[in-house]
């Protein structure tokens, strides 16, 4: 296992950075942006992480204003699934979420990939806002919260995988 974590790669791509009407529909949708993740999607440098495990590979890209906000809606679409042929279990489900404390519609879906609902998400609102939570699709619509800053991101996810556990989405 030492000998697998110590042969594991991290490769870093560029990408593109968010123009300032990018940001203003962000903002329109999700209220203030916290200023590292602000920083994050205008600048070009780390939008994507790769993890490279043997021949497995793990990769956490940034999404751009319009990839989020598509995310965002297929998140809620999500959340709602149930509401019509299994109103308990989305009744639950609904009641989980506010257990958590969290708005949905605050959660801004910041770091996935085209092949999975599952992302990271930012928290826009309460006294959490800029914490990075995990959800998942197949799980009961739950938020396990993953760094306290966006900017922590994928040097915790690096960590991680160092410590023998490549998060997988």
């Amino acid at each position: 296992e030492r000998q697998r974590v110590g042969q594991l790669r991290f490769e870093w791509i560029d990408g593109a950075p968010a123009s300032q009407g990018d940001l203003d529909t962000l903002q329109e949708k999700f209220g203030a942006l916290p200023p590292a993740y602000v920083q994050w999607i205008t600048s070009t440098t780390h939008h994507t992480l790769k993890v490279v495990d043997g021949d497995d590979e793990e990769v956490y890209a940034l999404l751009s204003a319009s990839e989020a906000l598509q995310k965002h809606e297929e998140f809620v679409g999500w959340i709602h699934l149930h509401d019509d042929n299994a109103p308990e279990f989305a009744q639950e489900i609904h009641q989980l979420i506010r257990d958590a404390g969290i708005d949905p519609l605050r959660m801004l879906p910041i770091v996935g990939g085209s092949w999975t609902p599952d992302c990271f998400m930012l928290r826009t609102d309460g006294p959490h806002a800029g914490t990075v939570y995990f959800w998942g699709h197949e799980e009961i619509p739950t938020f396990i919260p993953i760094v306290a800053s966006v900017d922590q991101l994928f040097a915790g996810l690096v960590a991680q995988a160092h410590a023998g556990q490549t998060f997988v989405l």
